[in-house]
């Protein structure tokens, strides 16, 4: 079982959202998943905001979550955090990949 708060649980608790509640959705690495609250966002400025991140998430990770996401949401923004785009690699070692892909619903988005 994993036991780690990113990229898994982000994802997972994504099925739980009542659709179309997100206002504001945002993907991307740590950077992202730890400056970001939603809590304060609701609560200053009322803003219902998701944050779907995995530690070390590559682009290509942050694309098929927005697949993901957009299936349930209809948000009026999405932010996408951009430093991935400087990464020297493609691909995180093995435990990110499965830790940031492996709450993808099953189908063509989790295959490819």
């Amino acid at each position: 079982m994993v036991k780690r708060s990113d990229g898994t649980l982000p994802a997972l608790d994504l099925r739980y959202q009542k659709k179309n509640t997100t206002d504001v959705l945002f993907l991307g690495p740590s950077r992202i998943g730890l400056g970001i609250s939603s809590d304060t966002l609701w609560e200053e400025y009322g803003i219902a905001g998701y944050v779907l991140w995995g530690s070390a998430q590559p682009l290509w990770n942050s694309y098929y979550l927005l697949i993901e996401a957009l299936k349930t949401q209809s948000p009026k923004a999405v932010v996408l955090e951009t430093c991935a785009a400087g990464y020297q690699y493609e691909y995180q070692d093995e435990e990110r990949q499965i830790v940031n892909t492996c709450a993808l619903q099953p189908g063509i988005n989790r295959w490819n």
